[in-house]
């Protein structure tokens, strides 16, 4: 009984995918972002002037965490070309950053603060330069030199360093001296525990791996430029540069067009309820993979998508050779950019959540707010908002670091020309 009740209660709390207000700026305004990520604690890490930069208060500022220097070259140097720099999260917090510094002679490797505390410290590499992206899965970490596929394991022995295991060179690649058109290898891992690697600089180079990577067969079904792969719904979806998105219900076996198709889609990721495709032009979200529609009020009109990342809380960021973006105020009843009329607290989202998640609410006159969430026994575990509020529609963020799983309450007090208004809501933590 106590499992249907459970059941009951996520049914109950279970809401619809997210509305997004526009898109605004997340910082470094005019610059190109070669990469972002964001940790389970909500910590940002972008790449941007060739150093490390990461943010602890949703973007509002940023300090060096990394910053180049003639010892390791760490993220490339002056005279550095153009290569598809990545950062893994590994973990809670254990952030490793592969770099790449093209001058006299090709150098580079991978940095880590895992074990080191705030200090970055090399550790990968004896097997060379790192390009393309980093993909980690059990205890092995992949990644790849030019268009070689490079697995390496975590070995505790050497302070958390990764130990060369094998060197796969994927065939009918085309190697070229410019970094440019250079076709670097970017990985992603399917629910069915299938790994895949696929380049957009290179036509029909999609592979699949069903062995941690250590043997990798080609997908001859597709013959497309691949530029990304993601799932949603037990189905994979992958965009490609030429001809929109394609997916598969096969586990990669056979694909089919679905939608976009006449677009050049350069970046996908997907959340729990949706799926994000990028163009240089327009970003666009489907709930089934087949029905597109455009979210890019408030982007430039035209851009160079780097990387999209989804934040804990469902945030959205995106990386562009004009700044970082992000996705703005979540809401599941009001559009962000629609003033509001009535007061009104929405539900939290995500819902269900582990470990943050997103509360909005919207204020037809300025208002004295107080946001409060509170536990099963009526006691206040956390206190979000305690001060004056513009009209408009505004989120807090609930971060439930050391609190247990169960039903929490969330409450709206504003007091306003209109009188008092109230309003109380419950969520799920499960952990």
């Amino acid at each position: 009984m106590k499992k249907v009740a459970l059941l009951l209660v996520v049914a109950s709390l279970c809401n619809a995918p997210a509305v997004f207000a526009q898109w605004t700026l997340a910082g470094f305004e005019g610059k190109l972002i070669e990469a972002v990520a964001v940790s389970k604690s909500d910590v940002i890490y972008a790449i941007a002037d060739r150093s490390l930069y990461k943010s602890e208060d949703d973007g509002d500022t940023y300090t060096v965490s990394v910053q180049a220097t003639t010892t390791y070259y760490p993220l490339g140097d002056s005279h550095s070309f153009f290569v598809e720099k990545t950062i893994l999260i590994k973990g809670e917090d254990s952030v490793y950053v592969a770099y790449v510094s093209s001058g006299i002679d090709v150098v580079g490797g991978l940095l880590s603060n895992k074990n080191f505390g705030n200090q970055w410290l090399p550790v990968l590499g004896a097997v060379g330069s790192v390009h393309g992206t980093l993909f980690s899965r059990k205890d092995f970490l992949l990644t790849s030199q030019w268009s070689q596929v490079v697995v390496s394991k975590l070995d505790s022995v050497y302070g958390g360093q990764f130990q060369y295991v094998l060197n796969q060179q994927l065939p009918d690649f085309s190697h070229t001296s410019s970094y440019a058109n250079t076709p670097f290898v970017k990985f992603y891992e399917s629910s069915g525990n299938a790994l895949f690697a696929f380049s957009k600089h290179d036509t029909a180079q999609f592979w699949k791996s069903t062995d941690d990577g250590f043997s990798w067969q080609r997908i001859i079904s597709l013959k497309q430029k691949v530029s990304g792969v993601a799932e949603l719904s037990s189905t994979l979806y992958c965009t490609t540069v030429d001809s929109g998105v394609y997916r598969s219900t096969d586990s990669g076996g056979t694909w089919v067009r679905s939608g976009l198709n006449t677009t050049s889609l350069l970046l996908l990721a997907s959340s729990a309820n949706e799926l994000y495709a990028v163009s240089d032009q327009a970003i666009y979200k489907s709930t089934n993979g087949t029905d597109w529609t455009s979210f890019s009020s408030g982007l430039p009109s035209t851009f160079q998508p780097t990387a999209l990342a989804v934040a804990p809380d469902g945030k959205l960021y995106l990386a562009t050779d004009k700044g970082l973006y992000t996705s703005g105020t979540l809401s599941t009843d009001l559009p962000g950019n629609v003033s509001p009329q009535t007061f009104e607290l929405s539900q939290n989202y995500p819902n269900p959540f582990n470990p943050s998640t997103t509360i909005s609410y919207s204020l037809a006159q300025a208002s004295s707010v107080r946001l409060a969430v509170y536990d099963m026994l009526g006691r206040e575990v956390a206190s979000l908002v305690n001060e004056r509020k513009p009209a408009g529609n505004h989120f807090a963020n609930f971060k439930a670091a050391g609190l247990t799983s169960g039903v929490y309450f969330y409450r709206l007090q504003a007091a306003s020309a209109q009188g008092q208004f109230s309003q109380t809501k419950k969520m799920l933590l499960v952990k």
